[in-house]
């Protein structure tokens, strides 16, 4: 975006509005399509903190500086047909990578907690619910305190913080 924000400046038009306008369009669209790729993630992995996807969004502008998505490509073709192709490429596979913070995982660890998780929901009955209420997120939400959050809290912020130092070349658009 930051060649398209020069080409803008050159031509004197005013980019904001319509990166505020491209970053609303890929929000809407991936929010959309929330509950298939949460269930795609979920049936592929244990550790969902270890799996990620690249989408390429093809987006136009019309004459009046309005974004339009033309369409949505999952995993993107890496290959490259000039220099220019093959270096924006890359610096997107390596921040793609470093964002992701891939922790180790303990698999001794892991399966012991996920057979003691199982035992739990058999004595109780209850099955994991997979997702929560609109009320019930806003709910936590607000009983947050911020003064003193929970441990569970606590780790959400810092991971936020530590994914915030790994961004590279990315632009954060959500949450804000």
């Amino acid at each position: 975006m930051k060649t398209l924000e020069k080409v803008f400046e050159q031509t004197g038009k005013n980019f904001k509005p319509v990166r505020a306008g491209i970053n609303d369009l890929i929000i809407k669209t991936l929010i959309s399509c929330e509950q298939p790729i949460v269930e795609g993630y979920d049936r592929c992995t244990r550790h969902p903190n270890l799996c990620f996807e690249i989408y390429g969004f093809d987006v136009i502008i019309d004459s009046d500086l309005k974004p339009w998505l033309l369409e949505v490509n999952i995993s993107p073709s890496f290959s490259s047909s000039s220099p220019f192709d093959k270096n924006i490429k890359t610096r997107l596979a390596c921040d793609a990578l470093t964002l992701s913070g891939i922790r180790l995982i303990d698999h001794e660890q892991s399966e012991v907690f996920e057979e003691a998780e199982a035992r739990s929901r058999m004595r109780t009955g209850n099955l994991t619910r997979i997702e929560e209420t609109q009320d019930e997120i806003v709910s936590k939400i607000k009983a947050i305190d911020i003064e003193n959050p929970t441990d569970e809290e606590r780790e959400v912020i810092m991971n936020y913080e530590e994914e915030g130092k790994r961004q590279g070349n990315f632009t954060r658009i959500f949450p804000l």
